[in-house]
């Protein structure tokens, strides 16, 4: 699944995906200056956690979304 956030001219976009090098789940974030990070996790409900906090502080810092791609 990837999502992406609005704020002005700026996107971040986040992209929830199964690790492709084995069992567990990679979160990544495209900030609007381009910096990727990845995290990892061994469960899809820690991974969802992350995604559902990360929401809320974008939410929080005035972004809209998310808009689904």
């Amino acid at each position: 699944m990837i999502w992406s956030f609005q704020r002005g001219d700026e996107r971040t976009t986040c992209q929830l995906r199964a690790d492709p090098r084995g069992p567990g789940y990679d979160f990544v974030v495209v900030a609007a200056d381009g910096h990727e990070t990845t995290e990892r996790f061994a469960s899809s409900q820690r991974a969802f956690e992350r995604w559902t906090a990360l929401e809320q502080e974008l939410l929080h810092k005035g972004w809209t979304g998310p808009h689904g791609q």
